[in-house]
């Protein structure tokens, strides 16, 4: 070996060593504090519109058991919330165009149907558990439905039952 070539790995470790030693220097911080609190619960496809979560939860397990790709009433209803196209046009042009199938579209459309029909029995002077039944009623008879032939209590009693977790 010649003596340029010793010289060039003795500098080689010398940097090496002064890079380890920094590195060894530098003061360690210490791991995160873990978090006291527990995990914040998933959130639900239904959590954030108008009508409250588990009432559209069970209007999606009422009506489709939350299949997506149901078809209803001889093709007419569609989807998990079995939104009835019948009217799609005229959803379409007040809400917004939408996929029955999507389910953040179905879920969105059933929101607005929801709080229309409530806005409309709440105007009547109705209270707020009454509203409720008559509106979860209206999502299948429509407000009209409801108003000349009366809420129909098993379909009520379908919705409630399934409003469980």
């Amino acid at each position: 070996m010649s003596p340029g070539h010793i010289r060039a790995k003795a500098f080689f470790l010398y940097v090496s060593l002064l890079t380890l030693a920094a590195l060894l220097a530098i003061p360690r911080q210490p791991p995160p504090a873990a978090d006291p609190s527990p995990p914040s619960a998933p959130r639900s496809i239904y959590d954030g519109y108008a009508t409250p979560a588990a009432i559209l939860r069970a209007h999606a397990r009422a009506e489709s058991d939350e299949m997506d790709w149901a078809i209803g009433d001889d093709g007419k209803s569609r989807g998990r919330m079995q939104i009835n196209e019948t009217f799609h046009i005229a959803r379409a042009a007040r809400w917004g165009e939408y996929d029955p199938h999507n389910c953040f579209d179905a879920i969105r459309i059933a929101d607005r149907i929801w709080q229309d029909n409530y806005a409309r029995f709440a105007a009547m002077g109705m209270a707020d558990r009454e509203c409720d039944d008559l509106t979860i009623a209206a999502y299948r008879q429509g407000f009209q439905g409801v108003v000349d032939k009366g809420p129909t209590a098993w379909y009520i009693k379908r919705v409630r039952d399934r409003m469980g977790p």
